[in-house]
Order: structure tokens, then C-alpha cells, then sequence
């Protein structure tokens, strides 16, 4: 049986967890079924246990937001010995476990965006700058290692941009919400309804998607905006206030926190996903809604023009504009024939997404790059 040691910022039980935690999840609960010994070595967050064990795999818990990764490589340090392989996970700040010269030909570093200008949208000047100019001398340090881990195009160019010279793998994203039958698909909201799903915070640009409902309302009054999912209290308020001095209070709803069911509900009842975000990984939430035939209108971003297909499974706003979107939208919501057929591809796309597939993929990559 073969051990790996996965070192992650957080685990799918913490309270600001997401997609790449959804991400991760998936693979390792995957490698699990296939025999694989897993620990992921995480943050600590309030009520959580020390250690623990989710879908199979151990959970080891400690330090915070920051000294997580001052842990985890002390943990990796500690414990090097007693795995097979190693996954540093590099959300933004690396574990550097690269520094451990008898490990890097069993480290695989695994990234799922670059940060760059998300620097500036989440950090305050000058700790932004610092970030981005640091990010790229950060991911070169790991040129030593066996293999480096990505889930789109967009990523890997990125990666070789930055002088990242190790060899690197594109997995795809695994699907997590079940496909439906187009049938289920055609209970629409009686409006022409947007929706979001994220964590709301400024990189995410939510406030073009309010723009975007601002320019619909002057054609469809009844326009609707679903906004599902939590985040920073601050730019959630922001977001408040623009609505109001927009005048689409009252056809925006904000849900907060949502279950499974009512995720899913609202992303099939919806006409359109909108992400406006300043980039992604890949956009697993365009292919959540495209599981239950909606279509998503993103901006041209890194991630987003890889999981969107533009005139296939979505919208590909070039002009990253709320007046482009909400007029190629309108266009598409008002011409029922092509839109039907955007929901049928949108579905068909989907189907070729599946946590198998993915957690197949990273085996396939660690099998051979290891000789296992």
C-alpha cells in the first residue's frame, strides 16, 4: 500500500473552504477506493479536532491561517520518511517542502491558479506588490521536484511564463453535482434569472454581475440576481450599497451559506451562471451548473476561457463588460431555440467531467512519474 503525505491550506470541513478543497477531496477520497494511505496535513480552525479522518483519509490539524505552512513543513520534515509521495499544495504560499533535497524526486507540487493581480483585489498595498513580485522566484524554487500538478491551459502557460521549468500535468476538474436529465432541466424561474456561487470577496468581482442585473433591468424589469454563498462581511456590505444606489435591491436575493439541494436547485432553475472573476483555476461551478443544464456567461479570464466554451456551453464575454454580457445574455434568453441547444451541449460537456476521471488522472501521473 502506498502512503502519500498531502499538505493543503484547509480541509473541505473548514469554514472558508472551496473549490480547490473540493478539488482535493475528490482525489483523495478517489485514491482511497483505488488502496492509497492518505494523510492531509491542514489548518486548525475552531471546533475542529487535531485529527480526525474524512472519506477515508487521516486528517492531521494544526496551526492557522498563516502558520500552517510553517507546520506542515515541519510535519513534512518530521515525517518525510514514512511516505511514498508527497503533494505540496500551493494555494498562493507554498509548504516548500522542495527544501528536503532526499524528498524532491517524490514531490509533486499541485496548483490550481497562479494569484497575480488577485494580489491587489485581496491584499493591502504593500503586502500586494510584495506577493506578486514574489510569486513567480516562490514557484521556481520548485523546478527540482518530480512533477508539477495544474487543472488548465491557462495555469500551465502561466507556470511557464514564470520560469517554472518541472515538467507539468493539466488534470481535469472532478464534477460535483450529479448530471440530470434534460427533461429537469427546462423548470426555469418564471424570470430571466442570474446566479452566483462563491465565496463573495473582491477578487470575484461580484459587483459586475450586480452591474450586469443593473443593464438587464432596463429591458427586463423582472430580472433576477441569486447570489449563493458567503465571505468577507466587508465587500458583502459594499455589494449591498451598489445594489441600492443601482436600484436592484429588491431583484437581488443573497443567500449566504447554502446545502447541497438548494445549490443545486437554484443553479438548474437559473437561466445563467455568472463568474466575473479577475481569474480561476478552471471555474468548477461552471461545470456544477452546466450539470444541470445552465449555461454560464463568464468574463475572458485565465481558467474561465478554458472551462467555457463560447456558443457551446456558455458565454465568453470579450470586452469583459456588464453591457456585453447583459446584451449577448438577453439575446440568448430571448432566442428559446439556441439557448435549448446551449443546455443540451451544456449537459453533454458535463458528462465528460467525473471525480473518477479526475482521481484517475492524478494516479496516472503519480504512477508514472514514480514507477510504481
Amino acid at each position: 500500500m502506498k502512503k502519500i503525505l498531502w499538505l493543503s491550506r484547509r480541509d473541505i470541513e473548514h469554514p472558508a473552504s472551496g473549490g480547490a478543497e473540493v478539488f482535493c477531496d475528490k482525489v483523495m477520497t478517489g485514491l482511497v477506493k483505488k488502496g492509497y494511505d492518505i494523510t492531509l496535513f491542514c489548518a486548525a480552525f475552531p471546533g475542529a479536532s487535531a485529527e480526525g479522518s474524512i472519506h477515508g483519509y487521516k486528517v492531521v490539524r494544526q496551526g492557522g491561517a498563516f502558520s500552517v505552512f510553517l507546520s506542515g513543513k515541519r510535519f513534512a520534515r518530521i515525517h518525510r520518511h514514512e511516505y511514498d509521495a508527497i503533494v505540496d499544495e500551493i494555494n498562493t504560499i507554498p509548504f516548500f517542502t522542495h527544501s528536503f533535497r532526499d524528498t524532491r524526486q517524490k514531490t509533486f507540487a499541485l496548483v490550481h491558479q497562479l494569484a497575480r493581480e488577485i494580489w491587489f483585489y485581496q491584499m493591502p498595498f504593500p503586502i500586494s506588490l510584495a506577493g506578486y513580485i514574489a510569486e513567480p522566484f516562490l514557484l521556481r524554487s520548485y523546478r527540482k521536484i518530480n512533477a508539477v500538478i495544474t487543472v488548465s491551459e491557462s495555469s500551465r502557460s502561466g507556470l511557464i511564463e514564470m520560469g517554472v521549468k518541472s515538467d507539468i500535468f493539466i488534470i481535469r476538474e472532478p464534477l460535483n453535482l450529479p448530471l440530470i436529465p434534460f427533461e429537469r432541466t427546462q423548470d426555469k424561474f418564471p424570470a430571466l434569472t442570474l446566479v452566483y456561487l462563491g465565496r463573495i470577496m473582491p477578487s470575484k468581482r461580484v459587483e459586475e454581475i450586480i452591474k450586469t442585473l443593473a443593464v438587464l433591468t432596463q429591458e427586463q424589469p423582472d430580472a433576477r440576481l441569486i447570489i449563493m454563498g458567503s465571505g468577507e462581511k466587508r465587500y458583502t456590505v459594499r455589494m449591498k450599497k451598489l445594489a441600492e444606489r443601482m436600484g436592484v435591491t429588491a431583484n437581488i436575493e443573497f443567500t449566504g451559506f447554502v446545502t447541497d439541494d438548494q445549490k443545486s436547485d437554484n443553479l438548474r432553475r437559473s437561466h445563467f451562471l455568472m463568474v466575473t472573476s479577475t481569474r480561476e483555476g478552471w471555474g468548477m461551478v461552471v461545470n456544477e451548473a452546466n450539470a444541470q443544464g445552465t449555461p454560464a456567461a463568464v468574463y475572458d479570464v485565465p481558467g474561465l476561457r478554458d472551462s467555457v466554451r463560447d456558443g457551446v456551453n456558455g458565454i465568453v464575454c470579450r470586452t469583459n463588460t456588464p453591457s456585453e454580457a447583459a446584451g449577448r445574455i438577453l439575446a440568448l434568453y430571448r432566442d428559446k431555440q439556441a439557448y435549448t441547444a446551449m443546455q443540451k451541449d451544456s449537459l453533454a460537456d458535463a458528462s465528460t467531467f467525473s471525480p473518477q476521471i479526475t482521481a484517475d488522472q492524478f494516479e496516472e501521473v503519480m504512477v508514472k512519474r514514480m514507477g510504481w
